[in-house]
C-alpha cells in the first residue's frame, strides 16, 4: 500500500470547490487548514499511481476552467563507445590491450502539463518521464529503466 500526499499550487484558482469535489470523488481527501494538500492511498505500482495522479489533477484542473497546454516528448539517444583497455597479463611483466566496444542507448518518454497562468519564473508544470538505459558490450545487454516525477517551471511558451 502507498500513502499519497499530494501538494498543488495553483494560482488564481476561482472554482476550488468544484476542484474538491473532484479530487474527493477520485479517492484524495482535503487536509484541514491546507489548501490544495490532499492525502489519499493506493494499492497499484508507484508508476501507476503517479500517471493517475496526473489523471486525476488533469480533470480537476479541466473541470475548473483553468488553461494548460499539455507536451508529450520522446527521445533516442546512441552513444557508440570503442576503447583500449590495459590489463596486466598472466605473468605480470607487462599489459596486453584488449579492444571494447560498447553502444549506450537511452530512450526517454515524457508527458507534461503546463498551467496556464505565467509566473516571473514561467509557467508552473507538472510531468511524467520514463527513461530506458541499456548497455550492450560483447553480446551482453544490461538495461534499466526508472521513472520520475518531474515538477517545476516552463519559460518555452
Amino acid at each position: 500500500m502507498i500513502e499519497v500526499l499530494l501538494l498543488i499550487e495553483i494560482i488564481n484558482q476561482d472554482n476550488k470547490e468544484v476542484f474538491d469535489k473532484h479530487l474527493k470523488k477520485e479517492g484524495f481527501n482535503s487536509v484541514p487548514n491546507e489548501p490544495y494538500v490532499y492525502t489519499g492511498e493506493s494499492s497499484t505500482t508507484t508508476f501507476a499511481t503517479k500517471a493517475y495522479i496526473l489523471q486525476v489533477v488533469e480533470k480537476g484542473l479541466l473541470k475548473t476552467n483553468l488553461g494548460f497546454d499539455i507536451g508529450f516528448g520522446a527521445e533516442y539517444d546512441l552513444l557508440p563507445l570503442k576503447y583500449d583497455l590495459a590489463t596486466v597479463n598472466n605473468t605480470v611483466t607487462g599489459f596486453d590491450t584488449v579492444s571494447i566496444e560498447q553502444d549506450e542507448t537511452t530512450t526517454r518518454y515524457s508527458v507534461r502539463f503546463i498551467l496556464g497562468h505565467k509566473t516571473d519564473m514561467g509557467r508552473p508544470m507538472i510531468g511524467m518521464t520514463q527513461e530506458t538505459l541499456s548497455i550492450e558490450s560483447d553480446g551482453d545487454t544490461s538495461e534499466e529503466t526508472i521513472n520520475y516525477l518531474v515538477v517545476g517551471f516552463d519559460n518555452r511558451f
